[in-house]
């Protein structure tokens, strides 16, 4: 996949009978390589808007494209395919399953997918700094580590995007910038996109294309 385009997307949600408003004929085009940063304030529609992109949550009206093909032509097991297959999610808290090691966590999507690319999973987690911590469950690792787990997952099946919520929201300085410059490497070696709802705004810089969520549309920075 080279391309999701937004067309109109606008999103209201319903509560206690009361329509809530979150979007409003929202356009962003995203291609494979670039950097898109969505900033705003918490509860302004950031990570409601990544879920729409990456087909988690349904928009209230308007279109999304992959490529050229609309969301709405695939079937469920269609979308679910192109989640594994085309898209990765690294997500503020990492997820990880705690009884499981850090390969093995890495593998989930992997054996999701049918697939048994071990050598392939070696080589992510040499990417992402972790040969050492092959074997170790998660609550032996630190967050940056755990964080570092969730990225080389995202990655696993060589996604066209990674879809990041907060990805340095739980994290220190010190290892936000090692997660931040972590991300940024694997995207430019591997012309990944990367689509992050963040506040993090050192981490916002680094990106080509930065917008701010505002009165439920996005300026452009």
């Amino acid at each position: 996949m080279n391309k999701i385009s937004c067309l109109n997307i606008s999103k209201t949600f319903v509560v206690e009978g009361n329509n809530i408003k979150v979007l409003e004929d929202i356009n962003l085009t995203i291609e494979k390589g670039d950097l898109v940063a969505i900033s705003g304030q918490s509860g302004a529609g950031k990570s409601t808007l990544l879920h729409i992109i990456a087909s988690l949550d349904e928009a209230s009206s308007g279109n999304i494209l992959y490529d050229k093909n609309p969301k709405e032509g695939h079937s469920n097991l269609a979308l679910s395919n192109i989640r594994l297959n085309n898209f990765g999610f690294v997500y503020q808290f990492h997820h990880l399953l705690e009884d499981l090691t850090v390969l093995e966590n890495i593998m989930i999507p992997l054996q999701i997918a049918g697939s048994k690319n071990l050598n392939n999973a070696l080589n992510i987690i040499d990417e992402v700094g972790l040969s050492s911590r092959i074997n170790h469950l998660p609550w032996k690792l630190s967050g940056g580590e755990k964080q570092r787990v969730a990225i080389a997952r995202a990655m696993i099946n060589n996604p066209d995007f990674i879809f990041l919520d907060e990805p340095t929201g739980n994290l220190d300085d010190k290892n936000a910038i090692i997660i931040q410059n972590l991300l940024l490497d694997i995207s430019k070696r591997n012309n990944i996109a990367l689509v992050t709802a963040t506040h993090d705004n050192k981490f916002i810089k680094s990106f080509d294309k930065i917008y701010y969520l505002k009165d439920f549309n996005l300026v452009e920075a």
